[in-house]
């Protein structure tokens, strides 16, 4: 992975495209700089014990999963590493592709369950690879084609890929604490590929009911008991036994964890 200098004078002469704790902006040549905080860096070795520049240095191309863009160079302001290049992600997120199609689109589960294949396929193809924080969603960029969709995933920072960790969990996921407690990590804190399994039901769910599975589990004052599985099985009319059965082993961690769409 080549170095690239840059100096803070041109980094503020660059199209800021959103800046969070982490931002992003957008070259000349109409490459994405992704400028990651300190916070950010010393929070990433605090946890994984390893260095985002080493990650990031060793970052290469993933043959059998071309869908995730990988960095194409390392980005330092004078011996201090600040970020990476990467290539620009086609189509739009997740997100903002779900918010502009039309309310018929929308509405038409067949056409979104396509969608959810093509992006469960990159997931489940990637062995060497955890999305961890994959319910996010802004993670994900589709760009409609003739007989499907094209896919691409950003933030390789993100990802766990091979020996590189990752800290950055899915909120949507629930309480992070419990995340990393659970069946979904090893001893080694790293995430196991039945995360991305977690991950890829509660997307499905979370965008075609505008369901929450995060409330499973909490106290709703307005029946005096626990919301469950069941509750909201019953509120969309789902009588799929077999997509039933994998959501609660997801949900329990009871038995062989499956995709949706295997």
């Amino acid at each position: 992975m080549k170095k690239i200098q840059i100096t803070k004078n041109a980094l503020n002469e660059l199209r800021c495209i959103s800046s969070n704790e982490n931002a992003l902006f957008q070259t000349e040549s109409g490459d994405i700089l992704k400028i990651l905080s300190p916070s950010y860096l010393s929070t990433f070795y605090l946890f994984t014990g390893q260095s985002m520049e080493d990650k990031i240095l060793n970052a290469k191309e993933i043959s059998n999963v071309p869908e995730i863009i990988v960095p194409k160079g390392a980005a330092y302001i004078g011996n201090d590493f600040v970020g990476y290049f990467m290539d620009c992600a086609n189509g739009k997120s997740f997100v903002d592709y779900n918010k502009s199609l039309p309310i018929t689109e929308q509405e038409d589960l067949y056409k979104f369950a396509e969608m959810y294949a093509a992006i469960e396929k990159p997931v489940r193809e990637a062995s060497d690879v955890v999305f961890p924080d994959l319910c996010t969603c802004d993670n994900i960029f589709i760009q409609p084609k003739q007989g499907g969709y094209d896919i691409q995933f950003i933030d390789y920072d993100g990802l766990q890929v091979g020996k590189y960790k990752s800290f950055s969990v899915s909120t949507a996921l629930g309480d992070y604490r419990q995340i990393m407690q659970s069946q979904y990590t090893n001893p080694d804190m790293s995430f196991k590929k039945e995360l991305d399994i977690k991950s890829l039901i509660h997307l499905y769910f979370l965008t075609t009911f505008h369901m929450d599975l995060t409330k499973v589990g909490q106290f709703y004052p307005g029946t005096n008991n626990r919301v469950t599985l069941d509750d909201f099985f019953n509120c969309i009319h789902l009588d799929d036994w077999d997509i039933m059965d994998k959501v609660y082993k997801a949900m329990h961690g009871r038995g062989s964890l499956e995709y949706l769409g295997g």
